[in-house]
C-alpha cells in the first residue's frame, strides 16, 4: 500500500512539473511568471493526484492472453493470409474508372435492395401487386428537394 501511495505522489509531482513548465512558457514575459508557474503547478499536482488515485482504485488486472497457436496452425494462418493478399493484388483488366459502377448500375442495385427489403416484410404467400409494386419501383434512395 505504501508503494502505491508513493506512485500516486510521483504521478502528482510529474504532472505538476509539466503544468508548471506550460505556465512558465505561456507567461515567460510577465513579471509574475513564477507565481503563474506555481499556480499551474498546484493545479497540475491536484490533477495528477486525482488521476493517480483513480488509477489506483480502478486498476484492473489484464485479461488472460489466449493460448498460443501451435506452429503448424500459425503457419497455415499465415499462408492463408498471404494467399488472400496475393489474390487481391492480381492484375485486373481495364482502368479503375472502367471498374467503377455506372449510375444506372447503382440505381438498379438500390431498387433491388429496396424490393428485397420490402418483400422480406411481406408475409409468406402474399406477394405485392398493383400499387404496392409500383411504389417499390418508384422509390429512390438519397433523394432530396434539391435534386440530389
Amino acid at each position: 500500500m505504501l508503494m502505491s501511495a508513493w506512485i500516486v505522489l510521483l504521478r502528482g509531482a510529474s504532472v505538476a512539473c509539466g503544468f508548471a513548465a506550460v505556465g512558465l512558457a505561456l507567461y515567460a514575459q510577465s513579471p509574475a511568471a513564477s507565481a503563474v508557474a506555481g499556480l499551474f503547478a498546484g493545479f497540475g499536482f491536484t490533477a495528477g493526484l486525482m488521476c493517480g488515485g483513480l488509477h489506483a482504485v480502478f486498476d484492473v488486472k489484464p485479461a488472460a492472453q489466449p493460448a498460443a497457436l501451435p506452429p503448424q496452425a500459425l503457419a497455415a494462418l499465415v499462408r492463408a493470409t498471404l494467399a488472400g493478399a496475393t489474390a487481391e493484388r492480381q492484375a485486373r483488366t481495364g482502368t479503375a474508372a472502367d471498374r467503377r459502377p455506372t449510375p444506372a448500375q447503382l440505381a438498379s442495385s438500390a431498387l433491388a435492395g429496396a424490393a428485397a427489403s420490402a418483400l422480406a416484410a411481406v408475409p409468406a404467400g402474399a406477394a405485392p401487386a398493383g400499387p404496392a409494386l409500383a411504389k417499390l419501383e418508384t422509390r429512390r434512395f438519397a433523394s432530396s428537394e434539391f435534386g440530389g
